[in-house]
């Protein structure tokens, strides 16, 4: 989430006033993420979410609503859509989303059964998701990772085509580990910023925009590397506490467990070379407000990884 493109007040309200909704009284930008542009739009009896879809495709915006409608009827908290209709700012897709209340919280202020928490609410997401029968590529494939790096090693500045072929080599490596896996919907993005929480409990997961047909240890690694790595190390017993909770729910089936290392390296690698397309090749002016996120951080993972190597990492994280 960022904001690429800027809207007024007036251009929002013809936007709601098109789904029949009442005028807004005020909007605010919303900085965080990378992809899409964002605002919180207040109108006399409700918030709403407004976001301007930057460069999705028709379809995977069919997915993500069907996706999110069968979600709120299976009971999980996210939010809904705000209006069936659809309304485009330009050549840009709107969608408009009930606003749910709730902070994120920092990684580094998590504690134990907040990561607890998270696992139960990743187990239920896949539990609620076995009957829904859409299907999606996911845009971050091996293949269509090993293409990002493929474009940082020879079109990126060179203090990055290093990294770039780093990258490519290391997701060549991991891509076997999905060899087997049972095919599952994932959402592919769970970060603290997509986590709502009031208290201790969490009140919604968001942003399914990356949702698609994917591997449950693929979630699970995300929810590893985003949620447990502080201070450039894992928190382990946190690690051990995610995917404890979640197989309490949802059980991992040995193939999955033990696909877990490689498919960690595989995540850690594909955030590194998103973020350097996202932030270091996309010209900074293009967005006018944006949170920067540093590729290095996701280097940090994957050296630490490949310090502890496959079993010792297991030995870790599975009880």
């Amino acid at each position: 989430m960022a904001v690429y493109t800027k809207l007024t007040l007036e251009q929002v309200a013809q936007l709601l006033s098109d789904c029949g909704i009442a005028r807004p009284l005020a909007i605010t930008g919303i900085a965080a993420g990378s992809r899409h542009t964002n605002y919180r739009v207040e109108v006399a009896d409700k918030t709403l979410f407004l976001r301007i879809n930057e460069g999705s495709s028709p379809e995977a915006l069919a997915y993500e609503r069907d996706l999110v409608t069968h979600l709120v009827a299976a009971g999980f908290p996210t939010p809904s859509f705000a209006s069936p209709c659809a309304v485009s700012f330009g050549d840009k897709p709107v969608s408009l989303f009930a606003f749910v209340r709730g902070e994120p919280i920092e990684p580094q202020r998590l504690t134990t059964e907040n990561i607890a928490e998270v696992g139960r609410h990743l187990a239920r997401f896949h539990v609620a998701t076995r009957d829904f029968k859409n299907a999606r590529e996911n845009p971050f494939s091996a293949k269509r990772v090993r293409a990002m790096c493929d474009r940082v090693e020879h079109e990126g500045r060179p203090d990055l085509r290093v990294v770039g072929k780093r990258l490519h080599d290391e997701v060549a490596r991991c891509a076997d580990a999905f060899e087997g896996l049972a095919p599952a919907t994932i959402h592919g993005d769970l970060f603290h910023d997509n986590i709502l929480w009031s208290g201790d409990k969490i009140t919604a997961i968001l942003d399914f925009e990356m949702a698609s047909t994917g591997a449950i240890p693929y979630d699970v690694a995300v929810a590893i590397l985003a949620l447990t790595f502080v201070d450039r190390d894992f928190r382990w017993d946190q690690a051990r506490e995610l995917v404890g909770a979640y197989s309490r729910v949802n059980a991992l089936e040995t193939i999955e467990r033990n696909a877990l290392y490689w498919i960690s390296r595989f995540a850690a690698a594909r955030f590194a070379v998103s973020r350097i397309t996202d932030f270091e090749m996309r010209p900074a002016p293009e967005a006018l407000d944006r949170i920067h996120k540093d590729y290095r951080d996701f280097l940090q993972r994957l050296d630490r990884l490949d310090e502890i190597g496959d079993a010792l990492f297991l030995e870790r994280v599975l009880e």
